[in-house]
């Protein structure tokens, strides 16, 4: 879908453009830092609509600023066959006709796109909030996409339901119990450390060489996929919301470069959704 929407920077670049025209003087438009971006939150407006993405510049390897956009969460008024298409999924960046990029991104960019996002993601968390409440929606679509799947209450015994104390438990259970559920926590901690240093290697998951040609080598990227197995085995799942849709991202671009990898990665994929 044709996106038509800019970013204030992008009214700015046209406006130039016009003032130039009228023979007045434009100043040259500085590059940017390679790998950087520049990301302006929605109008309020907008977003009350229900837009879900923002548009960012962005600066390619020349420092030549681009046009792109990107996906803060996916569009609560999207229809049930368009939930996993690209493009309305969160994390993903696409361009003016909505086809998926890849950005080599650098500096703080995950902070400039949760502050641009964050109306949005206001927006949708109180949306969900009120459309999930409502027991009418329940036989919507869009129920099953925005709404947690409901808890099952406990069965309530019957009055005549003999009931028998429990068996009694010993310090000793306790006390192993207690050392078993520190160690799971332990093991899940230690898993997210792993996972945080292993996503800050240069290069993760990246299916391209330098010059943006698919890679012949796979050996640092076998090396990551077997890593990232692991520590995802191990309960590793990143808190922070930019984290894990780059993690979803690269995972999926890996996929889409290298099929084979999809039997180890998939299930993981299931996992951190």
């Amino acid at each position: 879908m044709k996106k038509f929407l800019m970013t204030e920077s992008e009214k700015s670049r046209i406006l130039g453009m016009h003032y130039n025209a009228m023979g007045k003087s434009l100043v040259k438009e500085e590059a940017g830092d390679p790998g950087t971006i520049n990301a302006v939150p929605r109008e309020q407006d907008l977003v009350d609509g229900g837009m879900s993405y923002i548009g960012i510049d962005y600066y390619d390897e020349d420092g030549n600023r681009k046009q792109y956009y990107y996906h803060c969460t996916p569009s609560v008024y999207s229809k049930k066959e368009d939930w996993n298409v690209p493009g309305n999924r969160a994390g993903d960046f696409t361009d003016g006709d909505n086809n998926l990029v890849t950005l080599q991104l650098k500096g703080d960019y995950k902070t400039q796109l949760k502050n641009a996002c964050q109306n949005i993601y206001t927006f949708y968390n109180n949306y969900k909030k009120t459309f999930c409440a409502n027991p009418k929606n329940k036989t919507k679509d869009a129920y099953e996409f925005l709404c947690p799947k409901e808890t099952p209450q406990p069965q309530v015994a019957a009055a005549t339901t003999k009931v028998t104390a429990p068996n009694p438990v010993s310090d000793a259970n306790v006390a192993d119990a207690q050392k078993r559920a520190a160690e799971a926590k332990a093991k899940i901690e230690q898993a997210n450390i792993d996972l945080k240093k292993l996503m800050d290697t240069p290069r993760f998951l990246r299916t391209t060489d330098s010059d943006g040609y698919t890679i012949t080598d796979k050996t640092t990227l076998d090396a990551q996929v077997k890593e990232l197995a692991r520590v995802l085995a191990n309960g590793a799942n990143p808190t922070d919301r930019i984290d894990k849709q780059d993690l979803l991202r690269s995972m999926n671009n890996v996929i889409k470069a290298f099929p084979e990898y999809g039997e180890t990665l998939k299930s993981y994929i299931y996992q951190l959704q």
